[in-house]
């Protein structure tokens, strides 16, 4: 709705139509790759959880990485949404976020960090992209709900203890390209 005072009415509608993104934006703190890239790493979450879908652009930079421990503890995040931007999860990513049933994965990761999803407790399923090569140690160490796993074709290295005490799982799908 807008109402017109005094000819100020599109200044302040414009202001807050560009506010709004912009808040949705101000819940992840990030660092800038390079300063030649224009690309960022996101470093912290500060939003109110639920289902999230982390954007693929802040401030006109692509977010490329999540970084180390950037959810982690989130317990009110629900789900996850990955950018195709993304191609590195960093260790402990998302480990803790006790709440969260789901997470996509996008096939532009290639890297997914050790304890990167450690102790999801609520996470059923989860499918690893093709583009994704080695699964690191304790990677979903105590994500006792996870019960269908799919690993895609790029992986060859299942590292020990990846799913060490996920006490659900039934549900496995490994290619046979992988060493363990």
């Amino acid at each position: 709705v807008f109402m017109r005072l005094d000819g100020h009415c599109k200044g302040l509608a414009v202001l807050v139509l560009l506010s709004l993104p912009l808040a949705a934006l101000a819940q992840y703190n990030y660092t800038t790759n390079s300063p030649d890239t224009n690309t960022i790493t996101i470093t912290g979450y500060t939003g109110p959880g639920g289902a999230v879908v982390i954007p693929s652009n802040i401030v006109g930079k692509t977010v490329t990485v999540i970084g180390n421990s950037a959810f982690r503890f989130c317990g009110n995040l629900t789900s996850v949404t990955i950018p195709g931007s993304v191609d590195l999860i960093g260790t402990y990513a998302f480990a803790s976020c006790s709440n969260m049933t789901s997470v996509a994965i996008p096939e532009s990761v290639t890297n997914v960090g050790a304890y990167a999803f450690g102790f999801c407790g609520s996470l059923t399923s989860v499918v690893i992209p093709d583009g994704v090569h080695d699964i690191y140690a304790f990677t979903f160490l105590g994500c006792t709900n996870l019960v269908n796993v799919t690993i895609g074709t790029g992986v060859t290295n299942i590292r020990d203890r990846a799913f060490w005490v996920c006490s659900s799982l039934t549900n496995v799908t490994i290619p046979d390209n992988v060493v363990m």
